[in-house]
């Protein structure tokens, strides 16, 4: 039986196909009534260089029915009834790295909301470019909030997002956070000002919500550690700081990290290091990548000086309790001497080790969306490689990766035998392996997209 397909080769896009039931098939015609299952097939990274995919022209044509014996496509999908189909093809698709310093900011203040977003139930936020965006369009804002946006621009702070709470008390800033972060589809870092004057039950809570936020979306949580215990000052300070952060050391600990205290600016007015940290952060990113440290004497905090003051031992103490410490060195001011997370149970729980990982993960998830219209077999999965393959190699000639080779730097695996069994493909989950040479111990990354193409 022969059935009429028109397709466009290489184009990700809508492909429209028509099929025609015919009573009676043209004398010599072979029987393509049979369905072949696609074979098994395993892929990985380059050995040398960064991979190209080279698409074939576009073009319409009618198919013939397939020849098994040489063919290396899989046969057309069968129709059992004649109507319009629409089959999705993949095509030239390239991943592009993830924004990773765009900020959420969570305080108290108001903003005009048009009446289409209270009815539609869109919490309340704004996204500013400068901190003249916040001036002009939020109102009331706690000295707090508009102080740790304003230095977020300072410090190389680029785009940022500003959740307004009704106040900040525990209950206030929780709310703002489940209720109008959660609905954020785009962040990277996470800073709730007012969290610092809280008492150690609210902080805790607060604390506990951003990670858990923080880890979903894939970002950091950066905590403003508590001015009540650093203000104590004395020999116990840094040991009390320790047990506030003791119990958020849970699944969420990687997606957290905090500095030893406040600062203050020339006016001697309280400033959020967490703030200051996001701003250094989004320019030591735009400068030299994400997987690049924003601390030490290169990275200095310009016009700010630490709430308390750190020497050599208590410095020590600070990194073993998963704290960053800021320090004042001699010629070079003041300086964030740690690139941690709160992770105690990771020896590798660097910073910009997580936020590297954290950025592939959401660059990757992106890239794979549009394919998931296509045909779950060895086509689709030859173009996954070679398309996330690409992106690794840009990634690695950057410097983010490790490795003499590409195929020292990362490897990636999809198919049917190796990340797939002849059951995921049948229930249409695509699963591709990932793994990054960052240093250390290999990151290892799995992939899952439930795909709603032809099998």
């Amino acid at each position: 039986m022969r059935r009429p397909i028109i397709s466009a080769a290489g184009v990700a896009g809508t492909v429209i196909v028509l099929a025609a039931l015919v009573a009676v098939a043209p004398v010599g015609a072979q029987d393509t009534s049979s369905t072949t299952t696609p074979s098994a097939s395993t892929t990985s990274a380059p050995t040398t260089a960064a991979p190209t995919t080279s698409a074939p022209a576009s073009s319409t044509t009618a198919a013939p029915a397939p020849d098994a014996t040489t063919s290396t496509r899989p046969p057309p999908p069968q129709y059992e009834r004649p109507g319009v189909y629409v089959d999705e093809l993949p095509g030239d698709e390239s991943i592009v790295a993830s924004s990773t310093s765009v900020t959420a900011f969570v305080g108290a203040g108001s903003i005009d909301v048009s009446a289409d977003d209270v009815s539609a139930g869109v919490a309340p936020h704004l996204q500013i470019d400068d901190y003249g965006d916040f001036a002009e369009q939020v109102q009331g804002a706690s000295p707090a909030l508009s102080t740790a946006v304003e230095q977020f621009f300072v410090q190389g702070g680029l785009t940022a997002y500003v959740a307004v709470a009704t106040d900040e008390t525990t209950a206030g800033l929780v709310d703002a956070l489940d209720g109008t972060v959660a609905q954020l589809a785009e962040w990277d870092l996470l800073v709730v000002p007012a969290m610092a004057a809280l008492d150690q039950d609210g902080w805790t809570q607060v604390a506990t919500t951003m990670g858990r936020l923080a880890d979903a979306q894939d970002g950091t949580a950066l905590l403003d550690p508590p001015t009540s215990v650093v203000a104590s000052g004395g020999t116990d300070w840094v040991s009390t700081l320790g047990d506030w952060v003791a119990p958020l050391r849970g699944p969420d600990a990687a997606s957290m990290a905090m500095l030893s205290s406040g600062l203050t600016d020339d006016d001697g007015a309280a400033v959020s290091s967490a703030s200051v940290f996001a701003g250094i952060a989004a320019a030591t990113d735009a400068e030299s990548g994400v997987w690049t440290a924003g601390a030490g004497p290169a990275h200095p905090l310009s016009g700010l000086e630490p709430a308390a003051t750190v020497d050599n031992a208590t410095s020590d103490d600070l990194v073993d309790q998963g704290i960053n410490p800021i320090v004042e060195l001699s010629h070079y001011g003041t300086v964030v001497m740690g690139d941690r997370t709160i992770d105690l149970d990771d020896p590798q729980d660097e910073l910009s080790r997580q936020r590297t990982i954290d950025m592939v993960e959401r660059s990757i998830r992106t890239g794979l969306e549009p394919y998931v219209f296509a045909a779950n077999d060895p086509q689709t999965w030859g173009t996954v490689d070679a398309t996330i393959s690409g992106f690794l190699a840009e990634l690695w000639e950057q410097g983010a990766l490790r490795g003499e080779t590409a195929a020292e730097a990362f490897t990636v695996t999809v198919g049917m035998g190796t990340t797939m069994t002849s059951q995921d493909v049948l229930d249409g989950e695509l699963i591709v392996d990932v793994v990054l040479n960052l240093g250390g111990a290999p990151a290892e990354l799995t992939f899952t997209q439930q795909m709603q193409g032809n099998t």
